[in-house]
């Protein structure tokens, strides 16, 4: 599987990132490499996958590699979602990141999440579609989390968006 296939597949399991009914009722995905976003800076950013509504923004960075990932991938994320989320294509709606993986990630990925949980959540995604939940505290409650990593009955939770 090559990284658009990844995206591809990554696409049709993005509502499984939110447990916020109209994100995944009424939230569009997008994909690929005329998925941009412009942030602040005035940069324009290319998203690999991104879920939105008239409130909110998901945006998905897939890494489809042999090895696990390295904390200058989450910073990198991280830099995308607070420059996305202040520039001119947020229109106000709270922003979020994720980084999917079908692999896995490095120590220091971890001691970063914890630290920017609220901006950047962490998945993993099999090329058979098998979904986990890695590190997620924003939109999905904890206790609906089971032991494994799966995602029970869900809570919804209120998600204000991130101070600038």
């Amino acid at each position: 599987m090559n990284s658009t296939e990844y995206e591809a597949l990554v696409s049709k399991v993005a509502t499984k990132m939110t447990n916020y009914p109209e994100l995944i009722r009424l939230g569009t995905v997008n994909y690929g490499s005329k998925n941009k976003w412009r942030g602040a800076s005035g940069f324009c950013h290319q998203v690999d996958v991104s879920l939105e509504n008239d409130r909110d923004v998901l945006l998905v960075e897939c890494k489809h590699w042999k090895e696990n990932l390295k904390a200058e991938t989450f910073l990198v994320q991280l830099a995308r979602v607070i420059d996305i989320a202040t520039g001119p294509d947020s229109k106000n709606r709270a922003v979020r990141g994720a980084i999917v993986t079908s692999r896995g990630f490095q120590r220091g990925v971890y001691r970063l999440e914890e630290h920017y949980k609220r901006c950047v959540s962490l998945f993993k995604v099999s090329s058979d579609e098998e979904f986990t939940v890695i590190s997620h505290t924003h939109f999905i409650d904890v206790s609906s989390i089971t032991s494994n990593g799966e995602v029970g009955t869900p809570t919804i939770m209120q998600h204000p968006p991130l101070s600038s």
